[in-house]
């Protein structure tokens, strides 16, 4: 008996605190698929994109909204959206056993590089730099590296064949729809 309360309790606990909001939750996307026009590979040659190119996205849809693993929803708790928005406001979607969000601002330097402020993020987030391929914008590690950025997860998985965490590329229009609904949320 003791051990199946034992059990109970430490589910509770990690239910509760994989679930907590740093600011302000909402569910994750309805749909997962990510649009057709998105790569299913690594991308090609990339040349550096401008903060101009960034500001013609948002200015044309309100909001870009970029997501790890090239575009493509994964699902196994490593899952991430970053949400450009006008007035060099950001929003991110953190994916784990729960969804956090995070609201923050962003800056683009002279030499292309971006930087975000998360105030209730738990550790810094990685200088990127943005840039752009035949098929869309990149966000890619401004350092060499494939870092996974851990945040308030508990834990994540990856599976073989999934692809990699970087780069991240804008999602559709209808994703994006949607997740400037659940930034609303």
């Amino acid at each position: 008996m003791t051990a199946i309360r034992l059990t109970l309790t430490t589910f509770s606990v990690v239910m509760v605190m994989g679930c907590r909001d740093a600011q302000k939750s909402a569910p994750p996307p309805t749909s997962y698929q990510s649009s057709s026009v998105q790569p299913t590979t690594a991308p090609g040659p990339a040349a550096p994109a401008s903060a101009s190119d960034l500001a013609a996205l948002i200015a044309k849809q309100g909001s870009v909204t970029f997501r790890s693993f090239g575009g493509k929803w994964v699902g196994m708790d490593g899952d991430t959206d970053l949400t450009f928005l006008p007035n060099g406001a950001v929003h991110m979607f953190e994916y784990g056993i729960g969804v956090t969000g995070y609201r923050g601002t962003y800056a683009i330097d002279p030499g292309g590089n971006i930087t975000l402020q998360l105030s209730t993020f738990p550790e810094a987030w990685p200088v990127m730099s943005m840039q752009k391929d035949a098929t869309s914008l990149l966000l890619v590690p401004a350092r060499n590296g494939n870092d996974f950025v851990m945040g308030n997860r508990g834990g994540v998985t990856f599976a073989p064949g999934q692809g990699t965490y970087w780069p991240f590329r804008p999602l559709g229009p209808a994703e994006e729809a949607e997740v400037r609904e659940s930034i609303k949320k």
